[in-house]
């Protein structure tokens, strides 16, 4: 599914190609949320389960910070809610 989304975001884009998709991205940053920790500690995260993820390769902290502000200038909500000691995404 991840390399069809890619084939699909690629086809028409100028420059290099995006290595991941916005699918993984936004399942990233739902992990970010809910362990509370930054994007440099994510990629961490990240790097340990790589095998888990299927990933060859994991994008760095600043990667997955701008592909997810350019996923909410296409319409992605990404809102946090924290009532009490409960986190909401």
């Amino acid at each position: 599914m991840q390399l069809e989304e890619l084939k699909t975001k690629n086809k028409h884009k100028v420059g290099a190609p995006f290595r991941f998709s916005d699918g993984i991205i936004a399942g990233f940053f739902t992990v970010k949320c809910a362990f509370k920790i930054g994007y440099r500690q994510l990629e961490g995260f990240v790097k340990g389960l790589k095998a888990f993820f299927h990933l060859k390769k994991v994008p760095n902290f600043r990667t997955i910070n701008w592909r997810l502000i350019n996923l909410q200038k296409y319409g992605l909500e990404v809102r946090t809610k924290q009532s009490g000691r409960n986190l909401e995404v």
